[in-house]
């Protein structure tokens, strides 16, 4: 009884070897995907939630409502979060049309 081992033919080889590497690939992805998700959660917990006090701001010419919010938001803040709560808070019909002369209620967050 002599057996002979048993043997592949090299194309049976290679796509082995690519289904291996493509599995390590996706399986580094699926880590990269999930640590990144991990990290934004985290940081999100760290937000404050309440305004510690509210700025009350006169807009001056030129003032737009997109260079009023990046002065007041902090690195704590998502950008787009706390401009929502600027429009909703001072009931902005149009966010893009705030008049010189006017006041905007800014909440303050540390």
């Amino acid at each position: 009884m002599n057996r002979k081992a048993k043997t592949y033919p090299v194309c049976v080889k290679v796509a082995r070897r690519r289904r291996i590497v493509l599995l390590g690939a996706l399986s580094l992805l699926w880590l990269f995907v999930l640590l990144r998700g991990a990290a934004g959660m985290l940081s999100y917990a760290n937000a404050p939630t309440q305004p510690s006090s509210y700025v009350q701001l006169e807009i001056a010419s030129g003032d737009t409502l997109d260079s009023i919010v990046t002065d007041y938001c902090n690195d704590k803040l998502d950008y787009r979060s706390f401009k929502r709560e600027v429009v909703q808070l001072n009931h902005l019909m149009d966010k893009d049309n705030i008049h010189t002369g006017s006041y905007l209620l800014i909440p303050v967050y540390e």
